[in-house]
């Protein structure tokens, strides 16, 4: 396989409560353990509605309360129009889904409510199990306890025509395949308009090549992105993109319709270590669900531009610092600029929230967030991510231990994360220090890292992003 695709949103929703500015980085101490008199929490009512510009994703919509206020999750059921379960969750992370069942974070963090409305989002849930009909939904608080269940059958999100009203954010309706929602409130659907392409580059990496574009779409409804591979002579390259050692075609359609947010598209293409060495060029369509196209557009390969300390940058990779990084790392805004990348790193270690056993802090909360200072190491994610949001977290250790777990394995964390450590804030991530994806886990795509016989010191753990802009995160410590 020659190419991988990252698009922002496409792993979960990636949209986690303001942590920081509201119940801020909570570090709890001591084993955690209390003594309480614990009621479970009760689940008043439940909606189960179809979502989402294409109408794939599906909305839990929950009501209840919970007199300890500690509602931390659901649990979840899903079912067909006759009521048979449907497997939808992949519990091994073997790649086939084998429940029906499984406990999932809320969208937004409710602990510390007595009387609550919240919301589950699955992305893509209706895309890829168009037969899930109906759910049956549990409030689950700290202590495990459950509500008595509820269900609540699909309520169909309406497609609306032309002149129709409609909702921008895609909640209570969307607009018809070829329409854009458009206009001043009440905004009604119209038209649409095709994509554009604002940039492509094809730009020459270390070890491999990467390909990317943004452009503008006001209707959200980019659905394809079609590649041509040419040489130095725009004459058509044919390449292996199924990795059988047979190239097959010169051309491929890529699968972008979690792309568009807000008006706007990105996507990023990483190619294998040979791919530049046979593609020269690359040509480039971006077609809407509606089958309008963006204008043609080519790009050579080439050198990432460089930019020097002080300079404008981009921090999705447009272009490179030269020994800095990009800061604040906030797309779109004006102040983005090269800093030198070892004080930018010194201040995150310094500002980290503290993992430390010896004094009962062993779990901590947070958000990820730009700016990204750290890569996973080649070998531990799938596909390499770069440039992806994090955050970093210390850990002091006041004497040797034969053992330590890392793990974002909860119902807090509600995004695909990576984890790894580092010795020193400068050093470079080690593959053996490394973990992703993780099989026997209720959520396999959270991260659980495991390290052997380590010495007393302070130690720096990147809780980073697969593909996330935003989430929420839970690390919990174990010391054995």
């Amino acid at each position: 396989m020659f190419l991988a695709l990252f698009s922002p949103g496409c792993g979960g929703d990636g949209k986690g409560s303001s942590i920081d500015g509201g119940i801020g980085d909570a570090a709890v101490g001591g084993d955690g353990s209390r003594i309480v008199m614990s009621r479970p929490p009760a689940l008043s009512a439940v909606r189960f509605r179809q979502v989402g510009r294409f109408g794939d994703d599906a909305r839990i919509e929950l009501t209840g309360n919970d007199p300890e206020g500690d509602i931390t999750s659901a649990y979840v059921t899903f079912g067909d129009a006759l009521g048979k379960p449907v497997l939808f969750f992949d519990l091994d992370g073997n790649g086939k889904p084998e429940s029906a069942s499984n406990v999932l974070p809320l969208d937004t963090v409710i602990e510390g409510t007595s009387a609550s409305t919240t919301t589950v989002t699955l992305k893509e849930l209706l895309r890829t199990h168009a037969q899930i009909a109906q759910v049956k939904v549990a409030f689950i608080d700290a202590t495990t306890a459950r509500s008595p269940e509820r269900d609540a059958m699909l309520e169909k999100q309406v497609a609306g025509k032309v002149g129709e009203t409609c909702d921008p954010k895609f909640i209570d309706n969307r607009c018809d395949t070829g329409l854009g929602c458009k206009g001043t409130a009440p905004t009604t659907c119209k038209m649409g308009d095709a994509p554009t392409i604002t940039r492509v580059m094809y730009l020459r990496q270390s070890d491999s090549a990467t390909i990317q574009v943004e452009g503008n779409d006001p209707d959200d409804d980019v659905a394809t992105i079609r590649l041509e591979f040419m040489d130095t002579k725009d004459q058509p390259v044919s390449i292996d993109l199924d990795g059988d050692g047979s190239r097959e075609s010169s051309t491929f359609d890529a699968d972008a319709h979690t792309a568009s947010n807000g008006g706007k598209y990105f996507y990023r293409f990483e190619s294998s270590l040979n791919f530049s060495e046979m593609v020269a060029k690359i040509a480039m369509t971006v077609i809407d669900r509606g089958g309008l196209q963006s204008p043609r557009t080519v790009a050579a390969l080439t050198d990432p531009p460089q930019r020097n300390i002080g300079q404008v940058c981009d921090p999705r990779g447009f272009d490179v610092c030269r020994s800095s990084a990009c800061l604040p790392g906030i797309v779109g805004a004006a102040n983005n600029r090269c800093v030198a990348i070892t004080p930018a790193r010194t201040s995150a270690c310094a500002q980290a929230k503290t993992l430390e056993p010896a004094k009962g802090i062993t779990t901590i909360r947070g958000e990820i967030s730009f700016p990204s200072l750290y890569d996973a190491p080649a070998g531990c994610a799938s596909n390499d991510p770069r440039l992806q949001a994090e955050r970093m977290i210390k850990l002091v250790l006041t004497a040797p231990v034969a053992r330590v777990v890392l793990s974002t394995n909860n119902n807090y964390t509600n995004f695909d994360t990576v984890l790894y450590v580092v010795s020193t804030c400068d050093s470079t991530p080690m593959l053996a220090w490394c973990s992703d994806d993780r099989r026997g886990m209720e959520r396999p795509s959270l991260a659980q890292l495991e390290l052997a016989n380590l010495a007393a010191g302070t130690y720096f753990i990147i809780v980073d992003s697969f593909n996330a802009e935003t989430g929420r995160f839970q690390l919990d410590l174990t010391v054995r």
